[in-house]
């Protein structure tokens, strides 16, 4: 079940108070654990870090290969059956290897950055409202 980013906090306090009625008490790890594999944030977050690993991933392959058709002694513009010469080759456009391993380089910081500001914050934002959701249910009980 989804539920939106705001109700997060609220569905974790009712999923708390409800477990904490079993015969089996609910830890806070286990609370932590429970939000941080079922929140969609963090998959969101997970699926942007590993979409920009893939593009980092991408920058090793080359370009695409050239096809090149070339026709010598044509009496007309269009009349390809009248030639002197054909000439048929492939190319293959190779980027300097520095270069090519700076550009790789590159985009796996990009890549990192996105791991760091991306998904271990909304981790670290989630495994926080959900602390101190556990905090407040148990300090309500307590009460």
């Amino acid at each position: 079940m989804l539920f939106p980013a705001k109700e997060w906090v609220g569905v974790a306090c009712l999923l708390l108070s409800a477990l904490s009625i079993q015969a089996e008490p609910l830890t806070r790890a286990d609370a932590l654990q429970t939000a941080l594999e079922h929140n969609p944030e963090v998959a969101t977050a997970h699926a942007a870090w590993k979409a920009e690993q893939a593009r980092a991933l991408q920058t090793w392959a080359l370009a695409p290969p050239e096809l090149e058709l070339e026709y010598e002694g044509l009496p007309g513009a269009f009349d390809l059956g009248q030639y002197e010469q054909r000439t048929v080759g492939f190319s293959q456009r190779m980027p300097f290897p520095i270069k090519w391993w700076q550009r790789h380089q590159a985009a796996n910081r990009l890549a990192d950055a996105v791991r760091l500001s991306v998904y271990e914050t909304t981790r670290l934002n989630i495994a926080r409202d959900v602390q101190i959701a556990y905090d407040r249910v148990l300090t309500d009980q307590k009460v």
